[in-house]
């Protein structure tokens, strides 16, 4: 069911569109009216003739923590391990592939935790610029999951497979200083300037050939993600053998737990 409070909000200023991400108690949790809304504001821009550079970024303390843990943990009740594959096939295969084909130049304003499927979202922008104080959660070990979203295809190919394999395997946290230096973000700003110098960049963007950064934009994607696809259909399939375990399940009731629905 749909709720009346809007999940998104989008703002246009100069050539730019910035999504923002409203489910802020929520840290910005995907479930499926926020997936629904973020994909429909994101066709919609990419038809815009008016936007030419889209920005991402979360109310409140957080991009975005990825899935919903509360509708997980509903959804693995009604269907069992499935659901856990199911979302990442169904809800962020779309997200990510849509950001990926957008022709236009999509930069992530990471204003505080990225993790999970959030991080995913982040990872497929084209530029990431992040706020000192912003957190970067490489996998979703808490909940005895696997790093999905695409996370698998673009960290080693941003980060390199050492970096990539420590931070996945150590469930490592870290800060934007080490993300930028491992190629994982592009600029790291007070979060004082987050959002000026997102749009500065934004504005660099808008000025180059409009054609021409969409053209470069499908090469690159051939280049470096023509697998992407795939390595997301074998992140979901993984995803519910790893939901099928009961350390997953016991740290999922255990999460879930600490507060009310």
């Amino acid at each position: 069911m749909t709720s009346m409070v809007p999940v998104t909000q989008v703002e246009h200023r100069d050539g730019v569109a910035t999504i923002t991400l409203l489910r802020t108690d929520a840290l910005n949790a995907f479930n499926a009216e926020l997936a629904m809304d973020f994909i429909a504001r994101l066709k919609q821009l990419g038809r815009d003739p008016e936007t030419r550079v889209i920005v991402i970024t979360g109310s409140g303390r957080a991009f975005s923590a990825g899935q919903d843990v509360y509708e997980l943990a509903s959804d693995e009740d009604a269907t069992g391990p499935k659901a856990a594959s199911d979302q990442l096939r169904d809800r962020f295969l779309p997200i990510i592939l849509l950001l990926r084909s957008l022709e236009k130049p999509v930069i992530a304003q990471i204003n505080g935790i990225a993790t999970g499927a959030g991080l995913g979202i982040a990872m497929a922008c084209d530029f990431r610029v992040a706020a000192d104080s912003a957190v970067f959660i490489m996998s979703p070990f808490a909940l005895g999951l696997i790093p999905g979203a695409g996370l698998t295809a673009m960290v080693p190919r941003l980060a390199g497979i050492g970096a990539a394999t420590e931070l996945f395997m150590l469930g490592k946290r870290i800060g934007a200083v080490e993300a930028c230096e491992l190629g994982l973000v592009h600029r790291v700003v007070e979060i004082e300037r987050l959002k000026e110098a997102t749009h500065d960049l934004a504005l660099e963007l808008a000025a180059q050939p409009r054609s021409a950064l969409g053209l470069t934009k499908r090469a690159l994607n051939r280049s470096v993600y023509s697998g992407i696809e795939d390595q997301m259909r074998y992140e979901a399939y993984l995803q519910e053998l790893a939901a099928g375990t009961e350390e997953h399940r016991e740290r999922l009731i255990s999460m879930t737990s600490k507060k009310e629905r």
